[in-house]
């Protein structure tokens, strides 16, 4: 009756721990989902008509499918991230916003305060789109910014606001030296240069989102270019390594693992209880 008593407390224990483990991985999904849910994304600036999207006007636009590859200014040879991703071209919501003639730059602004920036004639590039997933998956940072055969500084993940500026914007990294360009060449990428990324246009384009006539934008302030480095040293600074996106950990893992640890607990102790009772 003891032992029963015993293995009862035990089994309850295993069922505790597993339902806390599914409540603590369930947890930061839904939180993501919700991030994702209200995430925005303004065009905004030297423009006639700025822009307020939400995933859902994005993702209802014509998809572009690009391949490529982000590689670390600092550590050429490190490939970071290599996929197929899938996205909206950043021309077409130029286009919808209608850049004015003033304009001569565009800064990009992450949700985490990150900035860098694209002349007007790169971000017009067929292969340059606004991305939300690699592989067919959603990406963790929601939006990126896809810009082919650049360094990876210029990718800017957790895109919330793009701004059409008419100075010469320079980004996080760029104001500190680092190549306002960013082009990767044979020079700085070791093998062969970068090839030319795979573009698939869409054969039947959806509709235009909803224009909103005031969203909110950054207030952005030129910032003074530094002197240039010689050759191609660049400033003792932190890498601006594009982010790798998380290892994740099947939930199924996490929720069985205490399972398996408790129910091989409880049977040494029924093991060890039924020994001495028979000693």
């Amino acid at each position: 009756m003891k032992n029963t008593r015993q293995f009862l407390s035990i089994l309850t224990i295993t069922i505790v721990l597993a339902g806390a483990s599914l409540v603590s991985v369930q947890k930061p999904l839904v939180q993501a989902e919700s991030a994702r849910e209200n995430w925005r994304l303004t065009v905004s600036g030297l423009t006639n008509h700025a822009l307020n999207l939400s995933l859902t006007d994005i993702q209802a636009l014509p998809k572009i499918f690009v391949s490529a590859a982000i590689y670390c200014v600092d550590f050429p040879g490190y490939l970071v991230q290599q996929g197929n991703w899938t996205g909206v071209s950043l021309s077409l919501l130029l286009e919808l916003a209608e850049i004015s003639p003033e304009a001569i730059d565009i800064a990009f602004y992450s949700e985490d305060g990150y900035s860098t920036g694209l002349d007007l004639e790169t971000a017009k590039r067929t292969d340059v789109i606004v991305s939300y997933e690699k592989d067919g998956l959603p990406l963790t940072e929601v939006l990126r910014l896809v810009v082919p055969n650049k360094w990876g500084y210029k990718w800017i993940g957790l895109l919330s606001d793009i701004v059409l500026v008419d100075y010469d914007f320079k980004g996080r990294w760029e104001s500190q030296g680092y190549s306002d360009e960013a082009d990767m060449t044979t020079a700085t990428v070791p093998g062969p240069a970068p090839r030319i990324p795979n573009i698939f246009l869409p054969s039947n384009p959806s509709p235009s989102p909803t224009n909103s006539p005031t969203p909110p934008s950054p207030s952005p302030s030129p910032t003074p270019s530094p002197s240039t480095f010689p050759g191609s040293a660049l400033p003792a600074s932190p890498s601006p390594i594009a982010e790798e996106e998380p290892i994740e950990i099947p939930s199924a893992i996490l929720v069985i693992a205490p399972i398996i640890g408790v129910a091989i607990t409880a049977l040494a102790l029924r093991k060890r209880n039924l020994y001495n009772h028979s000693s």
